[in-house]
């Protein structure tokens, strides 16, 4: 019985363990997918701000000038090359929309660098851990995929940013039972071996009964 409330525990103990593993990957992941979403809304931002300056410069300035100044494309325009439209296009010095849209983009510039870093403070984590024995045990029998970094030079890192479409439902599903069942199985086994010992110790019981008064009617004679 000793040996069976042992698995007892042992199952007792895997499941919560594994429970806990599960919801903290679970929380480290939605962590990570916030912050990703936080990053590609910024970048739309900076998109939407970046073509409103390049259009403010083509009503000052021609075409072609922009184009050797790498601004025709607001995805692709950085933040130097915008800023120094107002040294190629002394007007936009005096432009108000001009001047209060570049100070946007460096508070939003300085927004995303500061979500880039955080993410990819979160992507470390999550890594570190989704990756470290035992919890790769869960993370990789899950949907806890390993997470891409940001980076910021290049374009198509924001594209791998980890999006943890996979649904998990079905295999989290199949574990519960699986644990759920392992339990029962430990249970009714400690239940067998307890009800079997104290049927025996009734049976030991009623064995040594009939010999008492044998033992008092020796006494008697004796007296």
């Amino acid at each position: 019985m000793d040996f069976i409330v042992l698995l007892f525990i042992i199952a007792i103990g895997f499941a919560f363990w594994g429970i806990t593993t599960y919801n903290k990957l679970q929380a480290q992941k939605q962590e990570i997918i916030e912050q990703s979403s936080n990053i590609q809304v910024s970048q739309k931002k900076r998109t939407d701000l970046a073509s409103r300056i390049i259009d403010i410069a083509k009503g000052v300035g021609d075409h072609e000038k922009l184009t050797h100044l790498q601004v025709s494309s607001a995805q692709t325009a950085s933040i130097e090359n915008l800023s120094a439209l107002s040294q190629s296009f002394p007007e936009l010095k005096a432009n108000e929309t001009y001047l209060k849209l570049m100070d946007q983009l460096h508070d939003l510039e300085n927004s995303i660098s500061e979500r880039r870093e955080s993410y990819n403070k979160s992507v470390k984590n999550y890594n570190s851990f989704r990756s470290s024995f035992p919890t790769m045990l869960v993370a990789n029998k899950l949907s806890f995929e390993a997470a891409s970094y940001y980076d910021s030079n290049d374009e198509e890192s924001l594209n791998n940013i980890a999006t943890f479409s996979r649904d998990d439902s079905e295999a989290v599903r199949a574990i519960i039972e699986s644990s759920t069942n392992s339990i029962k199985r430990s249970t009714q086994k400690i239940a067998d071996s307890a009800s079997s010992q104290i049927k025996e110790l009734k049976e030991n019981l009623e064995k040594k009964s009939p010999e008492e008064p044998k033992a008092e009617e020796s006494d008697a004679i004796q007296k």
